[in-house]
Order: C-alpha cells, then structure tokens, then sequence
C-alpha cells in the first residue's frame, strides 16, 4: 500500500468523522453535487449495480474496465457510451474495445431508472463513474465470505459494549496503521528476529490498544472462512464498525488489502504524531499524509474520545467529533 492509498483510506475515515458525506472522488465537484437536484441518484444507481453483480459476479470487474477505458480517452465523459453515427466513430469500436468491453446495458438501466426520478439531471458519464466505485467497495467477500463483515461487527460491538473506549482505541489502530506504509496490518506484527515490530515504536508502545479485538474478530472469521480475510480488511472494518456502533457515521470500506510481512519501527518513529510534536509539526506531518489542517483535528478529537470515555464514562457522546 502506497502513500496515495494512506490518503484515500485516512480522509474517509476523517473526514466522515467531522461531516458524513462519502461518494465519489470528483476533481470538478463535490460527492453531494446532486443533493438538491436529485437525492436519490447514488443509490438509485447503486441498487441497479448491485442488482446486475448479484446475477453476473464479473460485472463488478467489466464496470471497472468500462470507466477506466472512459476516462483513459478525453477523460471522464462517457465517451465510450456513444454509438456509431455518420458523424460519430464510436470508441466501443477500437482495438481494445472491440468485442471486449462490457457492461453497457448496465449503464443504460442505470441511466433509465434515474431519468425516471428525475429527467435529464443526472449524467451518463456520472452514472459509469458512480457504478465503477459501487462495483469495487464493499461487496468483496460476498461470494467468498459472504458473513464476513456480519462477523466482524458482531466482535468489534461486544468488545465495545463491555468497554466503550475500546471504540477510540480501534480508530486509532487503523489510523497509525495506515499511516506507516499503507493500511497493511503491519501494526499486528509482533517483535521477532527480522521485524522491529511498530508497536514498539513511540507514538504506540504502553499506548496502541485493540490487538484482542482484532485478533478475535480475525479467529472468528478464520472458522467460517479459512485464508480468505485479511487482518488489514478486518482493522479497516473495525474502524468503520467502532464508529457506528457509538453513534459516529458509518461509511463503505474498500476492501482487499493484503497482509504485510514486514514491519518498520524506524518509520513508525518518523511518520506517526509524536505526543511531543507541535502544532505546526503535526499539520506538516497530516500535510504529507495529503490530509489538512481539519481533518486533522477531526481525527484526533475522535480518538481522543477513547481518553475521553475512560474519565468521564458514557456522559460524553461520540457525536461531538462528527
């Protein structure tokens, strides 16, 4: 897992944390450009995609390839959707389109249902980009652990109901996570001949907490799905469950991480917050993560909750941090 993906993982979390609102990554406008002009556009299109994965698994991945092969000519504008005319050479007829990419009904239905709740707002080119992301988040183990996420929430929601603070606690265990190589698990690796192990590093040693948690959440899945789910797909979960289960947002997780099989207590000194940073080191630090100045203290307010929790109890809603 590289930088770019520590930055998409990390503002998610944050940025849900401060204000709820998730969709896709738009360079022109914001997830929630169609609000006011047509709320039920995103899951209208969600449910069509949905709907064409569960009778067709390998539409998820034909969608994908559609919006990339989109946007690799012109850009994002749905380019790839126009038919031969006389004036028209249409893309679907080049040489890696030809008899290769799919998936065109699926956004044609997409684009019907929706110009039927509301006509001509809502375009083509928006549509295929919001099914590529609605066929590559969340729906990862639903044929190869189809109870995965279910098992994991039930967990992440006992550890919390018997500590509340331990919803903090798994927060901030993805954060420094992700914030040392990527969203890896890497955080789990305990001290050996060849790992300098990251929970000795300083920002974790006496402090990162939740391993249990992850462990049995990682053993619970392991007895209905053996080798199928990653330790880094279940802390990413966690996160997301430990949020939701104390009245924070809940959000889609990206899913399919890999393991790491490596460590590195050096990086973990240099690229998680020291307790003795200042102000101005810690919003160069966030800075680049590619995370600024909010939705660094949005992700730190919420992890403070669990410091929060631990002296004043349940008095404190996890609410304030969203």
């Amino acid at each position: 897992m590289g930088s770019n993906t520590v930055e998409n993982t990390i503002s998610v979390v944050s940025f849900l944390l401060l204000i709820w609102s998730f969709g896709v990554e738009a360079q022109l406008s914001p997830s929630n450009f169609y609000n006011a002009t047509c709320p039920n556009a995103l899951t209208t299109i969600r449910t069509v995609i949905r709907s064409a994965i569960s009778s067709e698994r390998r539409m998820a991945a034909s969608l994908i390839r559609l919006h990339f092969h989109d946007c690799f000519v012109q850009g994002c504008d749905g380019s790839i959707l126009l038919d031969q005319t006389s004036t028209i050479q249409s893309e679907k007829f080049s040489l890696a389109n030809n008899n290769s990419i799919r998936g065109f009904n699926v956004i044609e239905n997409a684009k019907s249902e929706v110009e039927k709740i509301c006509p001509g707002i809502v375009s083509c080119a928006d549509i295929l980009a919001v099914a590529a992301r609605d066929s590559s988040v969340a729906n990862f183990y639903s044929s190869s652990c189809p109870n995965a996420l279910s098992t994991i929430r039930s967990v992440v929601r006992s550890a919390i109901s018997r500590e509340r603070r331990m919803a903090g606690s798994l927060i901030r265990l993805h954060f420094h996570d992700c914030f040392v190589q990527g969203c890896d698990a890497s955080i789990m690796l305990d001290e050996t001949s060849t790992i300098e192990s990251e929970k000795t590093s300083i920002a974790n040693v006496n402090s990162a907490r939740g391993f249990n948690v992850i462990e049995d959440a990682k053993r619970a899945v392991e007895k209905i799905c053996p080798g199928v789910v990653s330790c880094a797909d279940i802390l990413a979960v966690a996160a997301r469950d430990s949020s939701a289960a104390v009245g924070g947002p809940s959000y889609s997780v990206q899913l399919g991480r890999r393991d790491s099989t490596t460590a590195s207590r050096t990086l973990a000194n240099r690229d998680l917050p020291s307790p003795f940073a200042d102000l101005q080191s810690l919003i160069d630090l966030f800075d680049r993560k590619g995370l600024n100045a909010r939705e660094m203290v949005a992700l730190s307010v919420c992890i403070e909750i669990e410091f929060i929790v631990l002296f004043f109890g349940n008095m404190i809603e996890f609410q304030m941090c969203q």
